[in-house]
């Protein structure tokens, strides 16, 4: 058995029990905004802004996830497409959340298991009652996620995390039409906290055990027939 592949399989088995008690997960987080600006037509407040402190919410359920994208390299796990994230940012303009916005969600969310980095991504497009069309979301480069993931979801649904001083990072949050009226704001993390909040179905285990074990299975060599005879 490879490095690669012993590596591939001991983060599947981690990952099991962790997914066998919850499937909604839920990520507490705070940060420092670096960089914002905003169009004066945009209806959001133009800078500099009362304070760059930013905070927020995410969840996202693994029974809503897609099938994981095809091509990624060893070590990586991509899903895309649909509405299994949920975010919120809390800061000196308010609410920003963009699904409330209505329209189309496209959500994406990328772990490098031999990286220790997670991307996620909260999306959606909407036309505007002007007829304007708008993306906006929410997105976050994370490093040290999918170990906060291993070592704090196995926990009982409602138990404390004990993983936040794992994860460091940042993020963006944005709301442009495709004249690039809008706003963007980008900002760097100060502390994550991860927690499991509800239990599976046991199709989804079942789906995501096969999913998981399968990628490993993909990655283990074939023999060749004359190895096998031997």
């Amino acid at each position: 058995m490879t490095r690669i592949t012993m590596r591939m399989t001991a983060f599947a088995l981690l990952l099991l029990p962790a997914f066998a008690n919850a499937d909604t997960i839920s990520i507490d987080w705070t940060g420092q905004i670096v960089s914002y600006g905003a169009t004066p037509d945009s209806g959001f407040p133009q800078g500099p802004l009362s304070t760059s402190a930013i905070s927020g919410n995410l969840t996202y359920d693994t029974s809503l996830l897609p099938a994981p994208d095809a091509g990624n390299p060893p070590g990586v796990f991509s899903f895309s497409g649909g509405d299994f994230i949920q975010s919120t940012a809390q800061w000196a303009g308010g609410v920003f959340q963009p699904d409330l916005l209505g329209g189309t969600t496209s959500d994406s969310l990328l772990i490098d298991s031999l990286q220790g980095e997670a991307t996620i991504v909260d999306s959606a497009s909407y036309v505007d009652p002007l007829g304007n069309f708008h993306t906006a979301l929410i997105s976050f480069d994370m490093l040290g996620l999918p170990d906060v993931f291993t070592s704090t979801l196995g926990a009982e649904p409602g138990s404390p995390a004990n993983g936040t001083s794992f994860v460091s990072g940042s993020g963006v949050f944005t709301d442009l039409t495709l004249q690039y009226q809008g706003v963007v704001a980008s900002y760097q993390l100060d502390s994550v906290n991860v927690q499991p909040v509800s239990v599976p179905e046991p199709g989804t285990l079942a789906l995501w055990s096969a999913a998981l074990l399968g990628l490993v299975a993909v990655r283990r060599p074939r023999r060749s027939n004359a190895q096998r005879a031997i």
